[in-house]
């Protein structure tokens, strides 16, 4: 075997493997089960780069507020100092150092710096008139009413509209704002208030607020106690905040990939909410699905928040979302893909071991054979050689032609060793001895010495009787058929058989001394293997071509004696009915009654016989492909009125009706033979009022098919057909089970010889039926205009040789395959029919090799 082949032969199995039906299954698997994986983690990766990045802005979040919030401490310290640089800071000196800081640009967030002192019962009126002296006539304290303390703002810049609603505030009067404002008193720190709603608000943009305190001191003393700290306290410098503008002025407005809320303390509910960065969204959609969640814990100015955050609406691009997803879709089709490959591989795989079977080799050798045409003159191979042995099988020669021509090709294998001489001998069963079917160059001594060869006898009888290769490198004993003078030469015999059954040996000769190589022995196994099928190929169509050859004589022989006693019956038929109508019609000496009778019954026995002889007739023409049809476009309409009326008076007689609801429609054309219609047509309308009740009805009608052909159905309200004689309806000479009359009139021909013409005309016929109710029978024929059809006629004969019958069969039933009505049964029958041919076609193409063909 050459290095192409052995690499085939360690291939296959893997192929195998990969295309065994559950190995689909198994790809699936795996293919679904990485998916999955390849799923599982993009997602994770997803969730894991989502949850880094909402760690990292939350906490980016959370240090800019906390960092925002001490630098606006830092401010307040700043005011705190410039009061300390200063005895007495007037509101205009307040108000150049607020503007200096540029809040609203510097500080984005803080709606202002103000400051506000304590008021006693005792000083309150003193500090309205001074207040008021400064040139705010309309100035009090608010909210009015009598308080054991109060405390008033009386710088608040920048001094606009907003803010100027604060003027004048007693924020002591709030236990909010008091909380906050005692602790900064107290602790001498920073202190921010819990959830307010300031003073500046108005109906519009409503924002909850906070403060934030600093306490200022007496220079000069100490504030190591509450004590020392509230007596030397002047005053708190402070800012209101609304919390909209606050985060605003630190994150900004854009806040989509995180969404976070802010409560004042540690409980997290909706009183002690101060912001959400997507109260809209919240109010409608209370949570994103799967979305990620952390709550950070924020002290500032003594004053604690809670920061919950969430991820938001858009917190991951929709590509990185969407990752998941793809890897999903691309796996799940990646492994149905794989799935369906590997599928349709095993099922091609099954599908062709199924058709090869036992031919695998030769038909590998064939495609060897012709992948290498183009490299034929360079080399021969030992897969051509078997090829073309193979090929032999195709040519009509004799089964010893066919041995001579396959031994030259064995002995034309280059890389083989051998003096150009060899044999094939066939084993006679008869006889039981091996007789020569073919030879190359042998001498005319051992030509002579080995035409016949008892089984033990020499080499090639010892490999037939133990059926085994004998192989030789000299003259030995065992070479016991020789003559003086004979040159020194080895030998191969390999038996040839089929199973267990010997056919024949292969005898080879080789030059002296040489053993023979493994390769060479294959090669001669190969060959004997290959001889075998041929052999009992052209043995079987010799045994067929004779078979066949006796059933067309029995066939010819029939159909002659058919013809030739149809003939010689109508003669004297004819002769008895035109006596017998002489009788009847002869006035000079009338028939009695009886008489008459009695004549009645010679004619009416007479004419069935002479129709069953006619119709024998037709049967033997129509069987020996002898019927010639004359095909003509003719409308179909005229065809069955005509029909109609032939067979009217028969109804008539028996008061059964005949409805035509065709003839009168609209003009179908056909391409077919009028005579044959008419008689097929007036075949099933007389069956039809012959198995009719009294009184009855038969109908015809007409349709196209849309598969190109006309549908004439012939409908009856008769005795019907019962399901078990159903099947045998177009079988030769059956009749209906009927009454004596009805079966007399039959003769069990009419429906069989209208199911051939039916076949011949490229159409069909079949029926439907109930016994008790009737029958429906009907032919289909191909519309003038369907090219589909190919009919057999004499016009198409030109050029064909001897087997025109075995044409016109095949052109019959590719006429029923071609129908797309057919079902299931048809074609399988058809399909028979045709391997029968194949098979007879061997025969044929031998027997014309003589005469030519189409």
């Amino acid at each position: 075997m050459s290095g192409g082949n052995q690499k085939l032969q360690e291939i296959r199995p893997i192929t195998r493997l990969l295309c065994h039906v559950y190995t689909s299954w198994v790809v699936l698997l795996l293919g679904l089960v990485l998916t999955a994986a390849a799923w599982y983690a993009t997602d994770q990766s997803v969730r894991a780069k989502a949850q880094i990045r909402f760690d990292n802005r939350s906490s980016e979040i959370s240090s800019a507020i906390y960092a925002r919030m001490n630098g606006y401490e830092q401010v307040l310290q700043g005011v705190v100092g410039l009061f300390h640089a200063s005895e007495n800071i007037t509101r205009k000196e307040f108000n150049t150092f607020v503007n200096s800081l540029k809040i609203k640009k510097n500080w984005p967030g803080i709606q202002g710096i103000g400051f506000s002192i304590p008021v006693t019962v005792g000083d309150k009126a003193k500090h309205i008139r001074e207040i008021r002296n400064e040139g705010f006539p309309e100035y009090t304290i608010k909210p009015e009413g009598d308080r054991d303390e109060y405390s008033a703002i009386i710088y608040l810049e920048p001094f606009d509209w907003r803010n100027e609603r604060a003027f004048g505030y007693d924020m002591w009067s709030n236990d909010m704002r008091r909380e906050a404002m005692t602790r900064a008193r107290d602790t001498g720190e920073a202190s921010t208030s819990g959830i307010i709603t300031l003073v500046q608000e108005t109906n519009t943009d409503v924002q909850k607020g906070f403060l934030t305190y600093l306490p200022l001191y007496q220079d000069g003393v100490s504030l190591e106690t509450i004590e020392q700290r509230r007596k030397a306290f002047i005053g708190w410098v402070y800012s209101p905040f609304r919390m909209g503008d606050l985060m605003t002025g630190i994150l900004g407005s854009e806040q989509t990939e995180i969404e976070y809320e802010i409560f004042d303390g540690e409980r997290v509910s909706k009183e002690t909410m101060l912001f959400d960065s997507n109260k809209s969204s919240h109010e409608e959609y209370p949570l994103v699905a799967g979305a990620l969640m952390k709550t950070v814990a924020l002290e500032l100015q003594g004053r604690k928040w809670a920061l919950h955050f969430t991820t938001g609406r858009n917190a991951q691009g929709v590509s990185e979302s969407r990752q998941p997803i793809i890897v999903a879709i691309v796996g799940l089709v990646v492994s149905f893909l794989l799935f369906f490959i590997v599928s349709s591989l095993a099922l091609r795989q099954k599908y062709t071991e199924k058709i090869a079977q036992n031919m695998e080799s030769e038909l590998r050798n064939a495609t060897e054979l012709a992948l290498a045409n183009e490299e034929k003159a360079e080399r021969s191979t030992d897969n051509e050689i078997i090829s073309e042995i193979l090929s032999l099988s195709i040519l009509s020669k004799s089964l010893n032609d066919t041995l001579e021509k396959a031994l030259k090709l064995i002995l034309s294998r280059k890389r083989f060793k051998h003096f150009g001489m060899g044999t094939v001998f066939l084993f006679d069963e008869l006889t039981n001895k091996l007789h020569m079917a073919a030879q190359s160059n042998l001498a005319p001594q051992i030509k002579s010495m080995c035409t016949e060869i008892n089984l033990g006898q020499c080499l090639c009888g010892q490999a037939a009787l133990l059926r085994k290769t004998i192989m030789k490198f000299c003259l030995d004993h065992d070479h016991e058929i020789t003559f003086d003078g004979i040159n020194e030469h080895g030998h191969i015999c390999e038996p040839i058989q089929s199973g267990e059954k010997l056919l024949g040996v292969l005898n080879l000769y080789t030059p002296h001394g040489h053993h023979g190589t493994e390769q060479e022995l294959k090669f001669v196994k190969t060959v004997s293997n290959t001889l075998s099928g041929l052999i009992k190929q052209k043995r079987f169509e010799s045994e067929l071509a004779i078979a066949l050859d006796t059933a067309n004589a029995a066939s010819e022989a029939k159909s002659a004696f058919l013809a030739a006693m149809s003939h010689e019956l109508r003669t004297p038929l004819n002769a008895v009915l035109g006596f017998g109508q002489m009788l009847q019609f002869t006035p000079n000496a009338p028939l009695s009654p009886n008489q008459n009778d009695y004549v009645e019954n010679i004619l009416e026995s007479g004419n069935h016989l002479l129709k069953l002889v006619n119709q024998i007739l037709d049967l033997a023409s129509i069987e020996a492909y002898q019927i010639d049809l004359s095909l003509i476009d003719l409308e179909a309409n005229e065809v069955i009125s005509n029909c109609v009326n032939l067979v009217a008076p028969l109804g008539k007689k028996r008061s059964i009706e005949i409805v035509d609801q065709f003839s009168n429609g609209p003009l179908v054309h056909l391409f077919t033979d009028s005579t044959r219609l008419k008689q097929v047509l007036i075949n099933l309308l007389g069956n039809a009022i012959k198995f009719n009740k009294d009184g009855g009805t038969v109908t015809i009608e007409g349709t196209e098919t849309d598969y190109g052909y006309l549908r004439i159905s012939v409908i009856d309200t008769g005795i019907g057909i019962a399901a078990k004689n159903q099947s045998s309806v177009f079988n030769l000479f059956h009749r209906v089970d009927a009454d004596s009359m009805i079966a007399r009139e039959g003769t069990g021909i009419g429906l069989t010889v209208s199911r051939l013409l039916a076949e011949r005309l490229g159409g069909r016929i079949d029926f439907e039926s109930e016994e008790g109710l009737g029958s429906t029978f009907w032919i289909e024929l191909p519309l003038a205009n369907n090219d589909d059809v190919l009919i057999w006629t004499e016009v198409i004969k030109i050029g064909v040789d001897t087997i025109d019958k075995d044409h016109q069969v095949l052109v019959s039933m590719v006429n029923r395959l071609m129908r797309r009505s057919a079902d299931m049964a048809d074609v399988d029958e058809i399909i028979n029919e045709l391997i029968e041919y194949r098979i007879h076609a061997v025969s044929f193409h031998s027997r014309r090799s003589n005469y030519g063909g189409l």
